[in-house]
Formats: C-alpha cells, structure tokens, sequence
C-alpha cells in the first residue's frame, strides 16, 4: 500500500492487480487497482464523541469514467461527512411505521376494502358466537 502523488499519468501507469495506492494530498482518496480496472475509492473512520464506530470504504468511480480532479473533489466531499461522524454507506433511518399503522389509513378510505374487512369481522365475531363465548 503505496503513498504517492497521484497524478492522471501515473495512475494509467500503474500495473493492473498491484492492489491499493493512496493519495498524498486527498486523505482518504486510493486507486484501487484490480485485474481487469482501476478504480477510485475513498476510505475513512467513523467517530462518533471521539469512539471509534466503523471503518468505512466507499467506491467512487472507475479512473477510466472520470478524472482526478472529480474524484478528489468526491472524496473531500464524502471524507466531510465521514469525519462529521455519519457513514454514507448506512441506509436510511426507519421510520417506525408498522405495517399495521400504514394498512389502517387505507382500510378506512377505499370502500372495497372497508366492506372486506367488515366481512371477515362479521364472519369472525358469528364464529365466536357459535362456539359459545370464551370468556
């Protein structure tokens, strides 16, 4: 794992599966150089209240679809939000919205499904009532 100053012309130099190259003036920012490509990474730890949370290593692009200058201005901007302590590879947050609160709204508002609902109550409470009460 080589630190050099990276530079267009070197990365098209450097030989395909010699593995991971880093930047001097981007911390952060590597060409990954794999069998077949080379590609742009990003890679940074996740502080949260000076703990150290995760290690995170994001792709950014392949050095044959766009520039350096791109891909360091991509890694400034995903190395802030890094070291701000979010991880840009996390999903997002859930909601807290159970399948059962997000079925009640629609139940109420479409009449086809108000009726089948009120169906199958009604079928279930006569069930109940001809078993005898359980209480």
């Amino acid at each position: 794992m080589a630190v050099i100053n990276l530079t267009e012309a070197r990365i098209r130099e450097l030989p395909l599966g010699s593995g991971i190259h880093r930047d001097e003036q981007v911390k952060g920012l590597m060409v990954i150089c794999h069998q077949a490509s080379r590609t742009y990474a990003v890679q940074g730890d996740v502080r949260r209240n000076g703990r150290h949370i995760r290690t995170v290593r994001m792709k950014i692009d392949r050095c044959d679809r766009i520039g350096l200058r791109e891909a360091r201005n991509r890694a400034k901007a995903l190395m802030s939000q890094i070291q701000s302590g979010v991880d840009p590879t996390a999903g997002p947050d859930e909601s807290g919205i159970t399948r059962s609160r997000r079925w009640t709204p629609t139940c109420q508002s479409e009449p086809t499904v108000r009726a089948r609902a009120t169906a199958i109550s009604t079928t279930s409470t006569a069930t109940l009532r001809s078993f005898g009460s359980t209480r």
